[in-house]
Formats: C-alpha cells, sequence, structure tokens
C-alpha cells in the first residue's frame, strides 16, 4: 500500500458518531481510502473501515474518573483540587468577583480511628464527605478531599458573609448526622472550620490561598475545635 500512487481519496482515521438501527450511537474510527486503478479497473472502489470504539471509550471513561475522584469518599481528588483551582482563579481575576475557600477538619479523629477501627473511620469519612457535598447550593461550588481528615470547599462569587453562612449550613449538618464519638467531651464527631476570602486575586501564586484558609483552620483547633474562624488577612 505504500507504493501506490493513485490516493486521490484518503480520510482518517477519524473519530465519528453512527446512528445505528436500534436508535443507538456509537463512537467509531473510520478510514476510506480508494482503491487503485489496477485493482478497481473501470469503476471506483473504496475500502471504508470502521472499529467500534464503545468498549475503548468506556474504559476511557472509568479511568478518567478514577485519575480525578478519591476512591474512599467519591469525592474530588488531590489532583482535580489544583486543577479547579488554577480555573477558579483565574474566572475571578477576569470577572472581578470575590473566591472563598473553606478548609475542614475532623475533630479528634486520630481518637476515632484508634479506638473504632479503620473500617469504621473510613466509614465516617465517607459519610461526612457526602454530607458536605449534599450541603452545597451552587452548580460550581466544589469540594475535594485534602487528604486525610482534611476537606476543602472552594466556593466562586462567595464573600466572607455567605462562605459563613455555608460553613454553619456544613456545621450543622455534621452535628445532624450524630456520628458517635465516646472519646471526645461532646460525645459524637464535629468539625473545625477556616475560611479564606480573595476579593479581587490577582496574577499570581493562588496556592497561598489555601494555606491561608489553613491557617485560619489552626486557630480554630487552638479555640477547642467544633468552631469557625474567618481569616482577616
Amino acid at each position: 500500500w505504500l507504493d501506490i500512487k493513485d490516493t486521490r481519496l484518503n480520510f482518517g482515521p477519524n473519530e465519528v458518531k453512527i446512528n445505528k438501527a436500534d436508535g443507538n450511537i456509537i463512537e467509531a474510527d473510520l478510514s476510506i481510502s480508494n482503491m487503485p486503478a489496477s485493482i478497481a479497473s473501470a469503476q471506483k472502489l473504496y475500502v471504508c473501515i470502521l472499529h467500534d470504539l464503545s468498549i475503548h471509550k468506556a474504559i476511557y471513561n472509568k479511568l478518567k474518573v478514577q485519575a480525578s475522584t478519591d476512591h474512599l469518599t467519591g469525592l474530588a481528588n488531590r489532583f482535580t483540587l489544583d486543577e479547579s483551582l488554577k480555573q477558579y482563579w483565574q474566572e475571578s481575576i477576569q470577572s472581578h468577583q470575590p473566591l472563598s475557600s473553606i478548609l475542614i477538619d475532623v475533630d479528634h479523629f486520630k481518637q476515632y480511628n484508634d479506638n473504632y477501627g479503620h473500617i469504621k473511620g473510613d466509614e465516617c469519612l465517607y459519610q461526612i464527605a457526602q454530607c458536605i457535598a449534599a450541603t452545597m447550593n451552587h452548580e460550581k461550588d466544589f469540594v475535594a478531599r485534602f487528604g486525610g481528615e482534611e476537606f476543602v470547599v472552594l466556593l466562586p462569587e462567595a464573600d466572607p458573609k455567605k462562605a459563613l453562612h455555608s460553613a454553619l449550613q456544613i456545621q450543622q449538618a455534621i452535628n445532624q448526622l450524630v456520628i458517635k464519638h465516646e472519646y471526645t467531651d461532646i460525645g459524637y464527631i464535629t468539625l473545625s472550620m477556616g475560611i479564606k476570602t480573595l476579593h479581587n486575586p490577582q496574577t499570581g501564586d493562588y496556592t497561598y490561598f489555601v494555606d491561608a484558609a489553613d491557617k485560619a483552620l489552626y486557630q480554630a483547633k487552638g479555640q477547642g475545635r467544633n468552631c469557625i474562624v474567618v481569616s482577616e488577612d
């Protein structure tokens, strides 16, 4: 085939969508080549090759989800958090709208793990993750597992008042779960949270944004935990 000179039509391979007789749509690789005159004689003939990509696409989509998702909680993972933060940061710069973050820590989680076991600990983190996600009010509100027993919420176009309102909703929702924790004074799982809002982000390093929320979280833990601190820096 490399020696064929008659190559007036060579198409692909290109991905196309094909309607099947049953009404379903499949994605496929389509290649079309003309037959050389020495084979086709006076009549033009073409070779069409279709390669069904359904299985390939299903595997690809599954791997894509696995690569972007925390396997335990079902939330976005750290990589997806970094990518989303870059995107939200740029959008905030362009729109001149505030951007808020809430950094969340599960209080006394080490004691919970040590006394109830890692399986119960994993179940606890899953419950908390799903509960946090369920409190999000807007489509672009973003939740990720930051690592260990820490979670991050990104709130585009949210000023400190809105961010605090979201944090209070999360706190109330977790308290209503009443996840038993006998090894604390309160007797159930609670959260500490730090909030940071940028009113007019500028181009540059965006990583300090979450660091500022982390400092506020550290203050919340220093104040006895089960509370929310808003960064004033």
